[in-house]
């Protein structure tokens, strides 16, 4: 599969809220923007370089205005996993090894 091609709609990512339990936000907007300079993925860590289609979180986080970004193979993992989680039945149970 080529690396530009999109897994996912833009709505599935836009629907993911990947941040949302990381810190206290208000007034968030999300996006899907071309990048025009380069932005460091906030979960995989990998600057991407300009050009590159990234999910963009801005708004006002823990007091003050930010902007925070993923790259699309990483959201396509959390999109996976709940896919996954979805399909799982409610009666699921995990074993849990000793340690």
């Amino acid at each position: 599969m080529s690396k530009n091609v999109q897994r996912y709609t833009d709505s599935d990512y836009l629907s993911l809220d990947p941040f949302a339990d990381d810190c206290e936000r208000s007034m968030v907007k999300f996006s899907l923007p071309t990048t025009r300079k380069p932005h460091p993925c906030s979960f995989c860590q990998k600057r991407k370089r300009a050009g590159t289609k990234m999910f963009c979180e801005r708004g006002v986080i823990d007091g003050g205005f930010q902007s925070t970004y993923a790259c699309l193979p990483c959201l396509e993992r959390e999109c996976d996993m709940r896919d996954w989680a979805t399909r799982l039945p409610t009666s699921a149970v995990f074993a849990v090894p000793n340690v």
